[in-house]
């Protein structure tokens, strides 16, 4: 899904994909939750699809 997008949505998305396979107690440590960044990850690849679907088309 992320394919051909930018480079730099590939990096972001990836980073955060190895943040949410560290163990818990390192995320614990520095107060981060694992599903706000499932979350995220999710909204960065569905929001520009929508985008393109709902107002890129004229």
């Amino acid at each position: 899904m992320v394919a051909f997008r930018g480079i730099a949505l590939i990096i972001i998305i990836a980073l955060l994909s190895l943040a949410i396979n560290l163990p818990d107690d390192f995320l614990a440590q520095y107060y981060i939750d694992r599903d706000a960044l499932i979350v995220v990850v999710i909204l960065m690849i569905l929001f520009p699809i929508a985008y393109r679907v709902f107002v890129g088309k004229k």
